[in-house]
């Protein structure tokens, strides 16, 4: 649960899309800004379900 419930989230897509194209040239230094369209980028990693626990 959320602390502050009027705080906006992003969704895990949403949050995984911003971080893979903010990441190109970090992962890659050689690269400049104009050259990032075909780079590999770093990604984020979607926690495993609980759901088989029985949680909500």
């Amino acid at each position: 649960m959320c602390p502050k419930p009027s705080a906006a989230r992003l969704s895990y897509h949403l949050a995984e899309a911003a971080s893979e194209e903010n990441t190109k040239l970090l992962a890659n230094p050689p690269a400049s800004a104009g050259d990032t369209e075909n780079l590999d980028c770093w990604t984020l990693h979607q926690p495993p379900s609980t759901s088989s626990e029985g949680g909500s």
